[in-house]
């Protein structure tokens, strides 16, 4: 009897640290899936905030190309156009909702740039200055393993 005590406890020890293990495991590799999710989440927003100020510098009210031209109460003609600046700051954000997990936050600066000039050729030509910065922040919500605009 007292064998067979012995021989019991090492094995009852080792299955529980065996069973110990395997929970550890288990319990840690959701957390990793998480993890490595996250940063491909990150990986597209960076690609899709890229993608979204080229459509916007191609599509919107924006870009050199885009310049409009109104005459001022003094009889001069002032063009106008607005830009998107390069520096952009963006960061993604967990929810914690099942539809939704990511925010993605972008916030950039549109400029202003003004030429004035006695003809609207003129005007056209410049040379153009900054006369107005303005930031602008755009949410966008991750759904269905896609950003979304």
């Amino acid at each position: 009897m007292l064998c067979a005590s012995l021989f019991v406890k090492p094995l009852c020890s080792s299955r529980f640290v065996l069973c110990f293990v395997l929970l550890g495991i288990l319990a840690m590799t959701p957390c990793l899936g998480v993890a490595a999710d996250d940063e491909e989440v990150k990986k597209a927003f960076d690609v899709f905030q890229n993608d979204w100020i080229a459509k916007l510098n191609q599509h919107g009210e924006v870009g050199e190309d885009k310049i409009k031209v109104e005459r001022d109460p003094q009889g001069r003609y002032r063009a106008s156009y607005r830009a998107i600046a390069r520096d952009r700051q963006y960061e993604v954000k967990a929810t914690g909702d099942k539809n939704s997990p990511y925010v993605g936050v972008l916030k950039y600066e549109e400029q202003t740039f003004v030429s004035t000039a006695d003809t609207p050729e003129l005007a056209r030509l410049g040379p153009f200055a900054c006369e107005k910065e303005v930031v602008i922040s755009e949410i966008f919500r991750y759904s269905k393993g896609k950003w979304l605009y």
